[in-house]
C-alpha cells in the first residue's frame, strides 16, 4: 500500500520528509491511502504550492499490523502471558513442514495458546478459507484446542466469532480490532483482545484437565466480563 504519512515540505528536495513522531507508535494515526487516487493527491499537492517537494513511500500493511499487534500484546500480556513471535512450529513427524505462527502464548514455559495476524478481511467482512487452514495446522501440530485469528476490522463489519472444526475437536477463533479511533480506544481494544487471550488460555487447560462438553459451561470459565465487552464492541 502506498501511503501518505509524508508531510511536504515546503523548498525540500524530493527526499525532504517529516514524519509525525506518532506515527508508527500510534498506528490508528489517518495516513492518506493515496494508492488509488495518485494523481489527484499530487495536483492537490502542487496545486498549495508549486515549490513544494514530497515524498510517498511503500509500507507492508500486513508485517506494519503484525508487529504493531504483537508488541502492545506483549505489553499488556506482561505478567500473564509470555508471547513468542514466530516460533518454529512442524507439522509433520521427524521436523518436517517448518511453519512460524505470528504468535504463541505460553504459561509457566508450557503452550497454551496460539494465534495469528491478517490485516485484510475479505470484502463482506470474513475470514480467508486459506487462514482457517493454517491456523488448524499450527493448533493441530502445537496440541491445542483452539487458536484465534487477529484481523483489522473492516469496513463491512466483525467477522463471525468462531468456527469449530468437524471431527477435529478444534475451534477457531476470528477477532478484529477497531484501530479508527483515538489513541485511548485503541489501547482499550488492545487490552480487551488481551483480556480475551488470557481467559481463553485458561479455558483451553480446564478443558484438557476437565473435559466439559456443553458449550455454556464452557463458557463458564472464561470471565464473563471479557466475553460481554468483545461481544458489543
Amino acid at each position: 500500500m502506498l501511503l501518505g504519512w509524508a508531510v511536504p515540505v515546503p523548498g525540500g528536495t524530493p527526499d525532504s520528509v517529516q514524519l509525525p513522531s506518532e506515527s508508527f507508535e500510534h498506528f490508528s494515526a489517518q495516513p492518506v491511502s493515496i494508492a488509488g487516487d495518485q494523481a489527484r493527491v499530487i495536483r492537490g499537492l502542487v496545486a498549495l504550492d508549486p515549490d513544494c517537494a514530497a515524498s510517498s513511500f511503500l509500507v507492508d500493511m500486513n508485517k506494519l499490523f503484525e508487529r504493531f499487534v504483537t508488541e502492545r500484546l506483549r505489553r499488556a500480556l506482561t505478567g500473564r502471558l509470555e508471547v513468542r513471535s514466530e516460533p518454529p512450529v512442524h507439522l509433520g513427524e521427524g521436523k518436517q513442514v517448518l511453519m512460524n505462527p505470528d504468535l504463541e502464548f505460553r504459561r509457566r514455559r508450557v503452550t497454551v495458546y496460539v494465534g495469528d495476524i491478517k490485516y485484510k478481511l475479505t470484502g463482506d467482512a470474513k475470514a480467508r478459507n486459506a487462514d482457517y487452514y493454517q491456523l488448524l495446522a499450527y493448533t493441530t501440530a502445537m496440541n491445542l484446542d483452539e487458536g484465534v485469528l487477529i484481523y483489522c476490522l473492516a469496513d463491512g463489519g466483525r467477522p463471525s466469532r468462531s468456527v469449530s472444526v468437524r471431527h477435529a475437536g478444534k475451534v477457531l477463533h476470528t477477532l478484529a480490532l477497531d484501530l479508527s479511533g483515538p489513541p485511548a480506544q485503541v489501547a482499550q481494544e488492545i487490552e480487551l483482545l488481551a483480556d480475551w487471550i488470557a481467559d481463553a488460555s485458561w479455558t483451553t487447560v480446564a478443558e484438557r484437565t476437565h473435559p466439559r462438553s456443553d458449550q455454556a459451561a464452557r463458557k463458564s470459565v472464561m470471565s464473563a466480563g471479557s466475553l460481554r465487552r468483545l461481544a458489543h464492541s
